[in-house]
């Protein structure tokens, strides 16, 4: 492979991860802000009596883990969040091994 196109390479996917970065930021944002809308639910959350539904903070957790998991848009973001992480570690590593190879093809010039 020649340095150029080693090169480009490298920027082309320095500037994917870039995206990757933000769509991630994008997804963590949200996912913070359905665990936020969902534990002030929770909080708010009274009985006929008026008397709070969930009075400790064990059975709040417990109901908090609940209503996340059955929420389906919090499920995908889950999801979409470790399949990009995992994606932004692969990503890292080619580019490392390009940068490598740039160097070495580099210096023998």
């Amino acid at each position: 492979m020649e340095i150029e196109k080693i090169d480009e390479l490298i920027v082309k996917w320095q500037k994917e991860q870039l995206d990757q970065r933000w769509a991630l930021f994008d997804a963590q944002d949200k996912l913070s802000r359905i665990q936020l809308d969902t534990t002030f639910g929770i909080q708010e959350e009274t009985d006929e009596n008026g008397k709070r539904l969930y009075s400790n903070e064990t059975a709040r957790k417990k109901a908090l883990n609940e209503k996340l998991g059955l929420n389906s848009e919090f499920v995908e973001l889950m999801k979409k969040i470790k399949h990009t992480k995992h994606d932004l570690e692969l990503r890292q590593i080619e580019i490392d091994s390009l940068e490598r190879k740039f160097v070495i093809l580099n210096g023998r010039k």
